[in-house]
């Protein structure tokens, strides 16, 4: 989730997962857990929300426990990381607003950042690998608008 705009306009929400109860054709109810890899913006101001379909045609797959962030207020968004079921990732995507359109992020001299997932795990790589990265490559990069 990434709050996006200064002061902040809405919401993104990528992925995720849903439980929906299920009866079986004997009664027995059960829950049916699924991964998504959907993306939807939540307007503040209207408190609507609408799924957004990128255009582009490789996106990030399906996830749970991933972390968005913007860079500039809008006009970067990145999502890190996540899981799907035991496979954890460790790719860096960006989402254009202009295009609607999602990238992914290669950093050829970037230190490498484990894979990971779960909330304790997203929380403390935040936490403890966040001042160890310049950030400043963001400022001016080329995916970035």
């Amino acid at each position: 989730m990434a709050l996006v705009g200064d002061p902040a306009d809405y919401i993104l929400v990528f992925g995720g997962v849903t439980n929906e109860t299920v009866t079986s054709s004997d009664g027995i109810k059960s829950s049916l857990k699924t991964t998504l890899d959907d993306l939807w913006v939540f307007y503040l101001r209207s408190s609507q929300w609408n799924q957004i379909f990128p255009n582009s045609k490789i996106n990030p797959s399906k996830r749970e426990f991933s972390v968005m962030t913007t860079v500039r207020s809008d006009r970067a968004i990145f999502l890190f990381g996540g899981q799907y079921g035991e496979i954890l990732y460790d790719d860096l995507w960006q989402f254009n607003v202009n295009t609607n359109m999602w990238a992914k992020v290669i950093l050829e001299d970037a230190r490498t950042l484990l894979a990971r997932g779960g909330p304790a795990d997203i929380a403390n790589a935040i936490a403890l690998h966040s001042s160890d990265y310049d950030l400043s490559a963001f400022q001016n990069c080329s995916y970035c608008t």
